[in-house]
């Protein structure tokens, strides 16, 4: 009490404390990242794969032999594995595809042109001029569990109107306006609204008598055209 009442009739005392309080917070700030979730060098760099609606399962697998070569080209990446068909942002077809590249360990890449961020940001710029495929480059959140990548996520959603086209409009707008920030490095959905359809009305009578199951002209469509293709069926 006596230390407090001594500081509280000391108004040049009180004036210093606050100095060093702003000063230290001011020192603070300029050390720390300024990001909204600062990323962590875990050791994998993901990639999300897709081209554009309809390819056929060959132009994707093309796409991953290209870029194979220049990601190991990097001298901090240890392997690549591939997967043609999946992708953990687009989810299954024949258009999409997605990459792990394992980085050797940390006491392998001490410099900082080695760490994860920067060699994503390298194959970034790589990837760019692949044609006619959108390939997105991303860590894990540096807090598990917090979504499937670093930084934000953000939800579109249409309320008033159905149309996909419509809401791929929306989308389009958005993102370029996003990415013309200045605090966003990057931004980029996986949606779409151009999947092509096939609408096949079925003659459920004439298939009963010539004694052929609906199910298995179904089952015939799907693996001729492929489920990249068949995705409305009208029966």
């Amino acid at each position: 009490m006596a230390i407090v009442g001594y500081i509280a009739r000391k108004v040049s005392v009180i004036a210093l404390i606050l100095g060093l309080l702003f000063f230290f917070n001011g020192l603070f700030l300029k050390m720390s990242s300024t990001t909204f979730l600062p990323s962590e060098d875990q050791g994998v760099i993901l990639a999300n794969i897709q081209l554009p609606e309809g390819a056929t399962q060959p132009r994707t697998l093309n796409v991953v032999k290209d870029i194979i070569p220049l990601i190991k080209e990097e001298k901090g990446v240890n392997s690549v594995m591939n997967i043609v068909g999946f992708s953990m942002l687009s989810g299954q077809g024949e258009n999409v595809g997605m990459g792990v590249v394992q980085l050797k360990p940390w006491d392998e890449r001490k410099d900082d042109l080695s760490y994860s961020t920067n060699i994503l940001n390298r194959l970034k710029a790589k990837f760019e001029k692949i044609p006619n495929a959108n390939i997105n480059l991303f860590e894990f959140p540096a807090i598990p569990g917090l979504g499937s990548t670093g930084g934000m996520d953000f939800r579109l959603q249409a309320l008033d109107d159905t149309d996909p086209k419509k809401l791929e409009a929306t989308l389009k707008s958005f993102l370029g306006k996003v990415n013309a920030l200045p605090e966003i490095l990057y931004a980029f959905s996986t949606y779409n609204a151009q999947t092509p359809h096939a609408y096949i009305e079925i003659n459920k009578d004439k298939a009963e008598v010539m004694d052929v199951s609906v199910s298995s002209i179904y089952s015939v469509l799907q693996n001729y055209l492929g489920a990249g293709y068949v995705n409305d069926i009208n029966i």
